[in-house]
């Protein structure tokens, strides 16, 4: 695991004096199975990591809080390790962790469904392709693919009924997994952990496929992560709130299945508050659930929130702070208004892959967004195992209901270290005048290098294109972006 350098106590004074009544807050988000939950760890200044103790706080005097983002899964062989650390840790401090549910969590919940054995084999045969899929695909191309190697069966209705039941589970989960949540390394990620335990032995299909179906059983890691997350926090006392996805106006105080013609929650409190009832009672629905005979994928309203038609809203979990070319814009008007409305200084999101640095995002309203989704740090490498490279980063604040002290300390790919501190009042942000602006070319200044230098970026889907300019230049760019926002 890298190791870089480990922190001081995040400092508790700003430009603008000491932040009394502060807590601590450590967040980490779509750490996906990967090293890189256990690096961020490491290099916190809040939260320890001791391989027989699990997780715990350095100082629970700080008053401190650990946000996980959501996206605990599917794309490193630490899925049930990292899991279990943070189900534990939860329950060991209940009052000052918080888990979110992500779309990768909630989605585990098709497992219970899908795969259920009475109705296995009608699936493999009968079931229609799911509708958020560009390219259509069925379980019945696997059952195919499979049949393919043996010529001794003359239809797939034979070779399906001469399967056993775990045989034709593997099949579907393998679909599932490649072709239906963009986890196509999965199932081997998941041999792979088991066999961590069991060195030396060989980890049959059948293991993984008992795996990841207990693993979403209500007892399994992520029932029980599913039964102690929610969909949005604001840190007590502090103005932070925190969801997987984004915020924009079409369901900023909404509750996913309100009538259009409702009116939204204007009190942030009362929203996150009626938004984590609503997915207690889903959870609560996919636990009681009992498979019945579906030819779709997306059987529950929360599997609906998460695979929704494009014609529906974006839940908070799903909704991106990105333009139509999935490049990074100024969040709205109307969400700025909202935040500063009820005190909110800073929202911490991930989901929307950002580039090696967090994305920090200034609203119109002395607000900030940070994203801290870097799992395609490294996406150009032709390695599938490893988008994140050398990159790594640990994101920090302390704050008040008037004021956070934010410190983000990364390792770019060149394994040069980057701090950017900024501090946020109702009033100002401070400490850096362009950090986290766009350009109305839509280029997002990321951060500021050691020398002085600016680095901005700008998204291509999941791709970031790198540009660095000296503190002139910058200023040149936005007094030309500001012209032209005028112009036009």
């Amino acid at each position: 695991m890298l190791s870089t350098r480990k922190p001081t106590s995040i400092a508790n004074v700003s430009v603008f004096g000491p932040v009394k009544n502060s807590s601590s807050i450590f967040h980490i988000t779509d750490s996906e199975g990967s090293e890189s939950f256990f690096t961020a760890i490491n290099n916190s200044s809040i939260v320890n990591y001791d391989p027989l103790q699990g997780l715990s706080f350095q100082n629970i005097q700080d008053r401190p809080c650990f946000i996980f983002g959501g996206d605990v899964t599917d794309r490193g062989n630490n899925d049930l390790a990292i899991t279990k650390l943070l189900v534990e840790f939860k329950k060991r401090y209940p009052e000052n962790v918080f888990l979110l549910a992500g779309n990768r969590e909630i989605i585990k919940g098709r497992f219970k469904i899908e795969l259920a054995p009475h109705m296995i084999r009608k699936r493999l045969l009968d079931s229609q392709s799911p509708r958020w899929l560009a390219q259509p695909t069925v379980p019945l191309d696997y059952v195919k693919k499979e049949m393919s190697e043996n010529k001794y069966y003359k239809s797939v209705e034979d070779y399906v009924n001469s399967l056993s039941i775990e045989q034709c589970q593997i099949i579907y989960l393998r679909w599932m997994l490649e072709k239906t949540m963009g986890c196509p390394h999965s199932f081997r990620y998941r041999r792979e952990e088991l066999a961590k335990s069991n060195p030396g032995k060989d980890v049959s299909d059948e293991e993984v496929l008992q795996s990841f179906l207990q693993q979403t059983t209500p007892d399994g890691v992520t029932g029980q992560y599913l039964q102690l997350a929610q969909v949005g926090v604001i840190v007590p006392g502090t103005g932070v709130l925190a969801v997987h996805g984004g915020l924009q106006p079409t369901n900023l105080g909404r509750i996913p299945g309100m009538d259009p013609g409702e009116k939204r929650i204007e009190d942030a409190q009362l929203w996150i508050k009626e938004l984590n009832n609503w997915f207690s009672k889903q959870i609560k629905y996919w636990i009681d659930f009992k498979p019945v005979e579906l030819t779709i994928p997306a059987c529950t309203e929360l599997d609906d929130c998460i695979l929704q038609p494009p014609s529906k809203p974006k839940s908070v979990i799903t909704e991106w702070m990105l333009n139509n070319q999935r490049q990074f814009i100024e969040p709205p008007q109307e969400v700025s208004q909202y935040l500063r409305d009820n005190r909110i200084h800073v929202v911490l999101t991930g989901h929307q892959p950002c580039g090696d640095h967090p994305a920090i995002l200034r609203t119109a309203y002395n607000a900030l967004f940070i994203n801290g989704d870097t799992g395609y740090a490294a996406f150009a490498q032709s390695n599938p195992d490893d988008t994140r490279g050398v990159t790594s980063h640990t994101l920090e604040i302390v704050a008040s209901s008037d004021q956070a002290n934010i410190r983000i300390e990364a390792v770019l790919p060149d394994k040069t270290f980057v701090t950017t501190k900024l501090t946020v009042t109702p009033e100002k942000i401070g400490s850096d005048a362009y950090v986290g602006r766009v350009s109305a070319d839509n280029q997002l200044v990321q951060c500021r290098l050691t020398n002085g230098d600016y680095r901005l970026i700008q998204q291509k889907g999941f791709q970031v294109d790198y540009l660095t300019l000296s503190p002139a230049d910058v200023e040149k760019l936005f007094t030309s972006s500001l012209a032209l926002k005028v112009a036009n």
